[in-house]
């Protein structure tokens, strides 16, 4: 088991942007299953906030697909704060929310 002031330095500030969270609320009411999964995605975030199955465009950006999303967001490391900057439709799945 982790010392708490060991899981504290590990743990990362995830900041939605206002787009993104009015983004989560219509896919809530619409597509409750894709929006527990985006959620679970971005939650993971905290923790990892660079996972093997996200594509970075450099050290300070990066998407990650959720379901049938993209999650785009930037890290900022000196800060231990990621911020989820766009959720959007990948080709070839469900419908815009």
């Amino acid at each position: 088991m982790k010392h708490l002031p060991d899981f504290l330095d590990s743990s990362w500030g995830v900041t939605v942007a206002p787009d993104v969270q009015r983004y989560l609320e219509r896919l809530a009411e619409s597509r409750p299953d894709e929006w527990r999964q985006v959620v679970s995605t971005i939650y993971g975030l905290q923790t990892e906030p660079r996972p093997a199955q996200a594509r970075l465009a450099d050290a300070n950006e990066a998407e990650i697909d959720s379901d049938s999303t993209a999650v785009s967001y930037t890290i900022d490391s000196a800060a231990q704060q990621v911020y989820v900057l766009k959720i959007s439709e990948r080709p070839g799945t469900a419908a815009d929310a």
